[in-house]
């Protein structure tokens, strides 16, 4: 995903800055990603991203894993919910602006988008916790 919203970025940086429709992303939207996504770059380095993750996976705060050689991470409910107590609401309030601004950047990927979609799908047959079938 958050490669994906770096080419999205790129993409808005690239474009020139003419009048945008309301439903269309803008630089506005590209000044709200964290640090580590920078459209100017030629190439996406995951390095900083890489590292944080290997930080919170030494803390046990998520978990690593590999569906269909497509890599990921969670984290459990009650880690989320002490991540998200901890902040107060102006930094809530910044950190859905910015996961909704690379969200909505990495939407132009749609193969990714529909591998994701297939994977809940797999999930949700087998009856995983996600499921909302009732046993």
């Amino acid at each position: 995903i958050f490669e994906e919203g770096w080419k999205g970025s790129k993409k808005i940086t690239e474009a020139n800055d003419e009048a945008r429709a309301i439903d269309e992303f803008s630089q506005d939207h590209v000044s709200q990603l964290p640090s580590f996504i920078v459209p100017e770059e030629d190439e996406w380095d995951p390095f900083s991203l890489i590292k944080a993750f290997s930080l919170l996976a030494s803390l046990s705060l998520v978990t690593r894993h590999d569906w269909d050689n497509d890599k990921g991470v969670s984290m459990h409910p009650l880690t989320h919910a002490w991540a998200k107590d901890r902040q107060d609401s102006k930094c809530q309030g910044v950190a859905w602006i910015t996961t909704g601004c690379i969200l909505g950047l990495s939407r132009s990927d749609t193969r990714f988008w529909q591998s994701q979609q297939l994977r809940a799908q797999r999930i949700d047959d087998h009856g995983s916790p996600t499921s909302t079938n009732d046993p």
